[in-house]
């Protein structure tokens, strides 16, 4: 399978390999926005990234998801695998902070009544990427207070959606983490608290609610 992949690989044009490394850092499936967003730049612009999308689908190195709205893309497990190997090989790490930018811009864009449905829907659409870039913060003390944010600004997703254990252990790992910016940790203590109080852990939610002015 490897040598099948270098072999595709090396029929690419270099915009298109790059495309290849680069749209590898989605963890899941990605809509055009984020794929502008976050694969541009360094050689490629905004305005060519759906072309060379288009490309690789010919190519089968991309899967469009058309029924969704808006379009999708993703790669099959091996060839994300195969972009990550070559991307890790280029030194381009700078793609995993636009891509953890990216969704913490998408975290922060909570609405209203539909609109609020909608971004949930979004939220779920995005899981998978959402959680890497999470990863990525608690990887990386120096990134951890965007994580600390981004991790809170999903207060009302987490449980909503029903993912409580997995917001309270996020949000655990960044508090543990992050450092200074006291306002941020008293929001992150109360996003805690409030995950644990409606799990129905109040022996854990009482006392951090209770340290969380205390910590501002």
């Amino acid at each position: 399978m490897h040598a099948t992949l270098e072999w595709s690989y090396a029929l690419l044009t270099e915009p298109e390999q790059a495309m290849w490394r680069r749209a590898s850092i989605f963890a899941d499936s990605f809509d055009l926005d984020a794929a502008e967003a976050v694969c541009s730049g360094a050689g490629i612009t905004a305005d060519a990234v759906f072309g060379l999308i288009d490309g690789l689908i010919a190519k089968s190195v991309l899967i469009c998801e058309p029924d969704r709205v808006p379009a999708r893309y993703r790669m099959l497990d091996t060839v994300r695998e195969f972009g990550e190997a070559k991307r890790r090989s280029e030194h381009e790490t700078w793609l995993a902070r636009r891509h953890r930018d990216w969704y913490a811009g998408v975290a922060g864009q909570q609405g209203l009544g539909s609109e609020q449905v909608a971004w949930f829907d979004r939220l779920h659409a995005d899981h998978a990427n959402l959680r890497a870039a999470l990863d990525f913060c608690v990887a990386h003390r120096d990134e951890a207070h965007i994580g600390l944010k981004m991790a809170c600004d999903l207060w009302l997703y987490w449980g909503s959606r029903g993912h409580l254990t997995e917001g309270r252990r996020c949000v655990d790992a960044l508090l543990a983490a992050a450092s200074g910016d006291r306002p941020l940790r008293a929001r992150g203590l109360w996003v805690a608290g409030y995950l644990g109080l409606i799990q129905g852990d109040p022996n854990f939610a009482v006392p951090v609610l209770e340290a969380g002015p205390v910590a501002r």
